[in-house]
């Protein structure tokens, strides 16, 4: 298919500044930023139409590529994920772009699409877009808004879900504007996983900070279905599950927990690791003083677990068993079969990236899997820089 909207491979390198409500959050020209400093934005929602209205003084200023106040967090492949004082952003794309935006004053989710050549629409209609995934149907709007170069269309939170979703997950977007002169194209799905994965942890904090300073934000933060005490009591009973000698159950369950505000910190019985110490030097495999570095940190919001944060260490075979192991016995607690069936563990080492090495293309970089249960953001840096490695579960809605 013939496209007239072409997306280059490389985002700039970060957003404009937005509005603190978000809208129409950026604009591009050619090869050079165009930063909208709206000192006067006011966002009004029109009574007779979906469009935004829009009354404002906006003073434009130019900078090069690398001059915006916006701070990329993750960059790969094709795509770049960045923030900013009040949002979130995720995207592909110079002169014609394609972004998602988050935005954390008014919890508010916006696709922005810009073109390098102008807009033509059927007369009397708002901006329209199909979107789909390697043959499957991910966004059907009618709604858009238009200013200059640039569409936009207001994202409820399960669409914008499903759209990073399909960044992470999938081989390639199909976008089609149905009652436009612009047939659209394919956006390259290459490194959408990894910044969709940093994208989501931006959201995640934008949220508990947001919420945490009294904001009239009214969207909760998401939680899973359970209480601390009850995800411990879960996890301590996967963990006994896998332990190979039943008389001893609680060798490497959870010990002491200390909680301020609302979160807990949490470390681990050594006992059991201790133990596969012992068998790895008598293979002669160690040698030498060997300290379990597994931690848990579980935050918490209206008495409900909202972040699971599981950490360790790579510089010795048996704290990096130790840590993946209890990686999937948390995966286990939400669904009981995850690594139980042939070639499963596998997966998901891969999935996270839990074995890469210095060697690997994205180390530093997070890997993300997005489970029914929840999304997992896996994080594994070079040795030079450090050893350690995290995990983070967080809850899908």
């Amino acid at each position: 298919m013939t496209s007239n909207l072409s997306f280059p491979s490389a985002m700039p390198s970060g957003p404009s500044p937005t509005t603190e409500d978000g809208l129409l959050p950026f604009c591009h020209r050619q090869t050079i930023f165009l930063m909208a400093i709206r000192e006067a934005w006011d966002i009004l929602i029109c009574k007779n139409h979906t469009l935004w209205c829009i009354a404002a003084f906006v003073v434009m200023t130019i900078t090069a590529i690398g001059g915006s106040r916006g701070e990329v967090i993750a960059e790969s492949g094709d795509w770049r994920a960045f923030k900013s004082a009040g949002s979130c952003g995720i995207g592909i794309g110079n002169s014609a772009a394609f972004a998602l935006f988050y935005f954390s004053k008014s919890d508010a989710y916006a696709l922005d699409i810009s073109s390098a050549a102008s807009w033509n629409f059927s007369e009397g209609e708002n901006p329209a877009i199909r979107i789909m995934s390697d043959g499957h149907s991910v966004l059907s709007r009618d709604d858009g808004a238009m200013r200059d170069n640039l569409i936009q269309f207001q994202l409820s939170a399960d669409e914008a879900k499903t759209l990073l979703n399909n960044v992470s997950n999938g081989t390639r977007l199909q976008i089609q504007f149905p009652n436009s002169d612009n047939e659209g194209g394919f956006i390259s799905l290459r490194g959408g996983r990894a910044t969709a994965s940093a994208f989501s942890r931006c959201v995640s904090e934008s949220v508990v900070k947001t919420n945490g300073y009294g904001s009239i934000n009214n969207t909760a933060t998401p939680t899973f279905d359970m209480t601390f005490d009850v995800f411990r009591a879960d996890l301590d009973d996967k963990i006994r599950e896998d332990t190979i000698d039943k008389s001893r159950p609680d060798f490497s369950t959870i010990n002491v927990c200390k909680k301020t505000v609302d979160r807990y910190t949490c470390n681990f019985h050594d006992t059991g690791f201790q133990s596969t110490i012992a068998s790895f030097k008598k293979l002669g495999l160690l040698n030498g003083q060997f300290t379990l570095k597994l931690g848990l940190t579980v935050d918490t919001a209206g008495g409900k677990v909202s972040r699971i944060t599981l950490s360790g260490d790579r510089r010795d075979p048996a704290n990096m068993l130790q840590f993946i192991g209890t990686v999937q016995n948390v995966m286990q607690i939400f669904d009981p079969k995850a690594g139980q069936e042939e070639g499963q563990t596998k997966k998901i080492l891969d999935d996270l990236g839990l074995m890469r090495g210095d060697s690997a293309d994205d180390i530093g970089k997070p890997r993300i899997a997005i489970e029914p249960y929840a999304e997992i953001d896996c994080l594994i840096q070079s040795s030079h820089v450090t050893t350690h490695v995290e995990c983070q579960f967080l809850p899908r809605s």
